[in-house]
Parts: structure tokens; sequence; C-alpha cells
């Protein structure tokens, strides 16, 4: 079952550097890696606040 969700614009670039973290080994590796665990550390520090669930598609 595929669920459909919500993602803030950090969210959504946090995956797409760890996509590219993949792709950067070795050239570059350590600068994705401080930025993916600063990134990393942000989210954690924020606020939790509710979003709403889409609906699932059948």
């Amino acid at each position: 079952m595929k669920t459909t969700r919500v993602l803030t614009e950090k969210e959504w670039d946090l995956i797409e550097s760890i996509r590219n973290y993949k792709y950067a080994h070795p050239n570059g590796e350590p600068q994705i890696r401080y930025y993916l665990e600063q990134l990393f550390n942000e989210l954690l520090d924020e606020p939790i606040e509710p979003r709403p669930r889409l609906k699932n598609k059948k």
C-alpha cells in the first residue's frame, strides 16, 4: 500500500542530499556529510507540528 505524505522543504532537502551523498563518495564526501549532519540536527530541534495526512488512493 502506498501512502502519500506532505514533506517540508527541509525534509525534502535531507532526502535529496542523502541521494547526492551516495553519488559524491569519495569526492565531496566530507562536505556533504557535514551538511547532512547539520540539517538532521536542525530537523530534530524543530518543534513537532501536526500535519494533515492525505487519504490513500485505492
